[in-house]
């Protein structure tokens, strides 16, 4: 790998570093929301949450225990699917700042971060039924419709792991021939 590669391997893992910090933080900050909110269920907001949304209409959330779980549900479930394409994106520049980008191993991790893309856009299509819906409002826009830019992603994601296959595949035929 040339030098300036090297270089901006060095600087993507430092940015994906910075990501899974962010993620870690975010997972604790919404798992101590969940427990807070199950052990002290009238003591966490008295009055309804009013929020501005699109078209600068303010609409008010319930004060419930239960749109606050689907809440912090919710936002732990983000960090689980974002967790799923970070940690596997992560090693992957781990292993391409090391000089080996055509490992086996990134093939499958590649096929990870195309799940993840996958549990995003099936995330997007169950929401309406999962979520109560007074916690609908802060996860939909008002026109509802299958944002295809997801399933686009983990395509394109299993097309490149296919190449890394490829390319792995030929890397130990090069290695065997010589």
């Amino acid at each position: 790998m040339t030098r300036s590669g090297k270089r901006l391997s060095a600087i993507l893992y430092g940015l994906v570093m910075v990501m899974v910090g962010l993620l870690a933080l975010a997972t604790l900050a919404a798992a101590a929301g969940m427990v807070w909110t199950l052990f002290n269920p009238q003591t966490l907001w008295d009055a309804p949450l009013h929020i501005r949304y699109a078209d600068h209409v303010n609409i008010a959330w319930p004060n419930t225990a239960e749109a606050r779980l689907a809440l912090c549900g919710v936002g732990l479930l983000l960090c689980g699917i974002v967790a799923t394409g970070l940690i596997p994106l992560l090693r992957l520049c781990r292993s391409a700042v090391a000089g080996n980008p055509f490992a086996r191993e990134n093939v499958g991790r590649l096929r990870m971060i195309a799940l993840a893309f996958l549990l995003v856009a099936l995330g997007q299509v169950a929401m309406p039924f999962v979520l109560p819906k007074a916690a609908q409002i802060l996860f939909q826009p008002a026109e509802s419709h299958l944002d295809l830019g997801p399933l686009l992603a983990a395509l394109v994601i299993l097309i490149l792991a296919d190449v890394f296959r490829e390319g792995v595949r030929l890397r130990e035929d090069a290695e065997g021939t010589i």
